[in-house]
């Protein structure tokens, strides 16, 4: 049986000097960059990633001019649609206006001429339907005058008992007056509690006056629009 001593400090002493040179060694080594192809590779990736950043930027900015551009020029053709617009309708009122402002005055015209004709031929006409219409009014009243111009009296006399009857006269006649006062076409009746007057002539001057009032003032809004 062989029996040794072994110096375990020793051991561990020669280890350590066999391991602190490979230490060192691992210290000393310097680490090591990218080699030619790889920093070419990364200078390209760089490039692309900018150029494709300015590509992308740069179409963003067109799109957003192109976009302005399209709204102004929008908004300009609106404005000057509403232009045209407005425009096309002051034309059409003017017009408008002179066309109702002839109509009027033609029609002024027009009374204005067949006005005396109206009461030559239709006044005795009028009158008598006049009188029928008071004659209804009064309802079967005991007096009753009627009043017309002295043209209208001879021809009216002739017919009053049957203006009478057809009317729903009382017992007791209407009384016919010939008024020097009245014109032609003109009618006055008088009854207990009722009187009807009536004047063709005042008739057609309440539309003649009404319609040279409206031709005047058509033509003072003509002549401020123009």
């Amino acid at each position: 049986m062989n029996l040794f001593l072994r110096d375990f400090d020793a051991e561990a002493m020669a280890a350590n000097r066999q391991t602190q040179p490979e230490a060192a060694a691992g210290q000393d080594e310097v680490p090591r960059g990218p080699n030619p192809e790889e920093l070419e590779r990364l200078l390209a990736d760089t490039r692309e990633a900018a150029l494709a950043q300015g590509r992308a930027e740069g179409a963003a900015t067109a799109r957003a001019e192109a976009e302005a551009g399209q709204a102004a020029r929008i908004a300009a053709a609106l404005d000057l649609l509403q232009g045209q617009f407005a425009q096309l309708l002051a034309q059409d009122g003017a017009h408008r206006r002179a066309l109702e402002r002839d109509v009027v005055e033609m029609l002024v015209e027009i009374g204005e001429r067949i006005a005396p004709d109206l009461l030559a031929e239709h006044s005795a006409d009028l009158a008598r339907a006049q009188i029928r219409a008071g004659l209804r009014m009064a309802g079967g009243s005991p007096q009753m005058t009627i009043r017309v111009a002295p043209t209208l009296e001879p021809a009216l006399q002739a017919q009053l008992a049957g203006l009478a009857q057809a009317g729903g006269a009382g017992a007791a006649a209407p009384r016919l007056i010939a008024d020097q006062g009245l014109g032609e076409g003109d009618v006055r009746l008088d009854w207990d509690n009722g009187r009807l007057d009536y004047s063709l002539e005042r008739a057609c001057e309440v539309v003649l006056s009404a319609l040279r009032e409206a031709a005047a003032k058509l033509n003072d809004d003509q002549g401020k629009v123009g």
